[in-house]
C-alpha cells in the first residue's frame, strides 16, 4: 500500500488495489495510533501507521520538487490542490476544510511485514 499512497491515491483506491476493506485498513491505523498515543516506539501496527504517513509525505515532497523544476507545473499544482486542499488549496477552501475531517488522510516508515500478516494479527487480537 506504501506505493499506492506514494502515488497520491486515496485510502479507498489504495485499499481496492490491495484488496483490503477500508474498515480493516482504518482498524490497523487506529491500532497504530493507539500504540503511538500509549508511547510505544515499536510494533507492527505503529510501523504500518508510520509507513503510510511517510508515503503521503513523499507524495507531497515529490510533487513540490517537480513543481519547482518543471516549467509546465500546472497539472501537478492542480493535483496537489485537489488531493491536499488544506495545504495547497485556495485560502478560502483551506479555511473551510481545516475544521472538517478528511476521509482517507492519515499520515509516516517502511513496513517490513506484509499487510496481510498485520491483518491476521489484528484479527487474532480481536480488533
Amino acid at each position: 500500500m506504501y506505493g499506492h499512497f506514494k502515488l497520491g491515491l486515496t485510502t479507498r483506491r489504495a485499499c481496492d488495489l490491495a484488496r483490503v476493506s477500508e474498515s480493516v485498513f482504518n482498524s490497523l491505523i487506529s491500532i497504530g495510533k493507539a500504540d503511538e498515543a500509549a508511547g510505544k516506539t515499536k510494533g507492527r501496527f505503529l510501523e504500518f501507521l508510520v509507513t503510510m504517513r511517510l508515503a503521503q509525505a513523499e507524495f507531497r515532497a515529490n510533487h513540490i520538487k517537480d513543481l519547482a523544476a518543471n516549467p509546465d507545473w500546472r497539472a501537478k499544482a492542480w493535483l496537489l490542490e485537489r488531493i491536499v486542499p488544506d495545504e495547497f488549496g485556495p485560502k478560502e477552501r483551506r479555511a473551510d476544510e481545516v475544521d472538517r475531517p478528511r476521509e482517507g488522510v492519515i499520515v509516516d516508515a517502511v513496513v517490513s511485514d506484509p499487510l496481510h500478516e498485520l491483518l491476521d494479527e489484528a484479527k487474532r487480537q480481536g480488533s
